[in-house]
């Protein structure tokens, strides 16, 4: 008898399980007009009530909807953030999981129309750069390998795509400023060498949220243009500094809701020739609106 309820114990707590979910039902957005949804209850009409909170989603988009009357196995709801459609399904937020993918999907603007609304930002930072140069003069061959930290400013306009995709266009200052100390006096008539590269920028980026919510951590990549502005430096010809291009790779954290204040970090590669290697790592903070 006890081997045979060892058996049994398993496949009644599944089938307990199973009523468990069936009677929880479905809930279905029946009807959108404007602000305002029709949702029907199959089975899960017992504990709902005004003021619920529900998360509706159809895979690709997401709305959060608070229920304003019930009659029946239908109500009415009001769509506070996101774009809900005919034919989604809803659940009821209940617990903190819920809740944070509440204030994640309230945390993304969008329009009366659905359509999602560029984001203006700025941002201010560190730039941290490193440069080598392999100079020759009179039979004498060195690598001036430099170093330094300047600073960078940027303002952009991001849009988002879905929830965890978003595009991003910037343009602002940057300069690279580094030096360095070689053996013989190759860098004009000095063994210091230096090289400061003021550019104006622009650029394009696009990034990936894998965690979302009041606070979001995402990847980014892309490219950007750099158009000197008056280099100052010894280690280089000075016609040979032109319009550039930056390979772009990092990563970062924004924190808040309405209004975002990013960290990232951001790695920089120039085109490299045979002799000149050029790179620098951002380190940024600002705010997006």
């Amino acid at each position: 008898m006890k081997d045979i309820m060892k058996l049994l114990t398993p496949f009644c707590s599944f089938l307990l399980l199973i009523c468990c979910y069936s009677a929880q039902g479905e809930i279905s957005v029946l009807k959108v007009e404007k602000k305002k949804a029709v949702v029907q209850f199959d089975g899960a009409t017992e504990g709902l009530k005004k003021g619920d909170k529900l998360r509706a989603t159809d895979g690709a988009n997401e709305a959060l909807i608070i229920i304003s009357k019930v009659k029946g196995n239908k109500a009415v709801a009001l769509v506070k953030t996101g774009e809900a459609k005919k034919g989604m399904k809803a659940t009821k937020i209940e617990n903190a999981k819920q809740k944070d993918k509440d204030d994640s999907i309230a945390a993304e603007p969008s329009e009366g129309n659905g359509k999602k609304k560029i984001r203006w930002g700025a941002s201010l930072g560190a730039n941290l750069g490193t440069m080598s140069v392999r100079l020759t003069s009179g039979g004498t061959t060195e690598t001036a390998n430099m170093t330094g930290t300047s600073f960078g400013a940027k303002g952009y306009g991001e849009i988002p795509i879905g929830r965890t995709l978003w595009i991003r266009a910037g343009f602002g200052y940057e300069m690279i400023d580094v030096k360095g100390t070689i053996a013989n006096s190759l860098c004009g008539s000095s063994t210091q060498c230096i090289a400061q590269l003021p550019f104006i920028s622009a650029d394009g980026i696009g990034g990936w949220n894998f965690i979302n919510g009041k606070t979001k951590m995402y990847l980014l990549g892309g490219a950007g243009l750099l158009f000197p502005m008056g280099p100052s430096t010894n280690a280089l010809d000075n016609a040979s500094i032109k319009q550039s291009a930056a390979i772009k790779a990092g990563a970062g954290i924004s924190f808040g809701k309405k209004n975002r204040f990013p960290i990232e970090v951001e790695y920089n590669m120039l085109p490299a020739s045979s002799d000149v290697k050029t790179t620098f790592i951002q380190v940024r903070g600002g705010i997006t609106f």
